[in-house]
């Protein structure tokens, strides 16, 4: 997953978070600060044919001014 912010240095960053997973626990990790998103444990077919995440990206920048 990747995002953009116009924003340079500190303010530019942005952090990734999971909102929703059809699997509960999720089966998914996802790095904040790079967007990877990974296996946290064995995928099951018996869990669900198909898997659906919501992943959020927000600016952790400040305002300036």
């Amino acid at each position: 997953v990747s995002a953009v912010d116009a924003d340079a240095g500190d303010n530019g960053e942005i952090a990734y978070t999971i909102q929703f997973s059809t699997l509960q626990p999720s089966a998914f990790t996802i790095n904040n600060r790079t967007g990877n998103i990974t296996l946290s444990r064995d995928l099951q077919y018996s869990d669900v044919g198909a898997h659906h995440l919501s992943v959020s990206a927000a600016d952790t920048g400040r305002l300036m001014g």
